[in-house]
């Protein structure tokens, strides 16, 4: 009869138990590219050292495309002094996990 006793809080204690997790909702389009184009932008920012010259992938035109899970946004803009600058932001389907790398190239031909 003890028995019985232990068994119900315990029961109760493992069907009150939550084993799912919480995802958050998968980003669309729109919030995917704008995600990607703040953090191609923010690593710019570290990387130039805050020169607000460089690079404004805000005005890049690429819209992020989801490819096998995941979203991926490639943007490239040229700056005002010469220099080319390319970035690859990668995101989880909710945007929670991403990778940025960014490429840049002096290409010299403007004074």
């Amino acid at each position: 009869m003890k028995i019985f006793y232990l068994i119900i809080p315990v029961c109760l204690l493992i069907g009150c138990s939550s084993t799912h997790q919480h995802t958050k909702p998968p980003l669309t389009v729109e919030q995917a590219t704008a995600l990607s184009k703040e953090l191609a932008n923010k690593k710019a920012f570290e990387l130039y050292h805050g020169d607000p010259h460089y690079p404004l992938f805000r005005y890049a035109m690429a819209q992020a495309q989801f490819v096998s899970g995941h979203w991926i946004w490639i943007g490239d803009v040229m700056t005002p002094h010469g220099s080319y600058d390319k970035a690859t932001v990668e995101l989880a389907p909710d945007g929670s996990t991403n990778r940025v790398d960014l490429i840049h190239k002096e290409l010299g031909w403007l004074p």
